[in-house]
């Protein structure tokens, strides 16, 4: 939430975004996007621990199997199975990026405009 509404606060602090000044600013709004790629992929693996290892979130058709070295792997019955469960992560990123970005953007808003 920090370098969301960091980001938000130099993006918009300079007001023509040229010469040296919208310079240094494009510069650290590019740090700051990595900085916020860096949460989400922490967020996104905590995510992965339990979807994957917690078989009670496995789609139908997938779940918890040993694989040849005795490991536990997700594997699915068969392909439908394994297409849909796809589908269903791709959702869920999709899901989980769109709630990540409106919590960030309502709470620069709140934090904005309720002073």
């Amino acid at each position: 939430m920090a370098f969301t509404q960091e980001l938000l606060l130099f993006h918009f602090h300079t007001t023509d975004h040229v010469g040296l000044e919208g310079q240094y600013h494009w510069l650290l709004q590019e740090i700051i996007l990595v900085s916020l790629s860096v949460i989400f992929q922490g967020l996104w693996l905590i995510v992965m621990g339990y979807m994957l290892w917690t078989s009670e979130f496995a789609p139908k058709g997938c779940g918890l199997r040993k694989d040849n070295y005795g490991r536990d792997v997700i594997k699915c019955s068969d392909e439908e199975s394994l297409h849909r469960a796809k589908a269903l992560v791709n959702i869920l990123f999709s899901w989980f990026f769109i709630g990540m970005m409106g919590f960030g953007v309502s709470f620069y808003w709140s934090v904005r405009f309720l002073r």
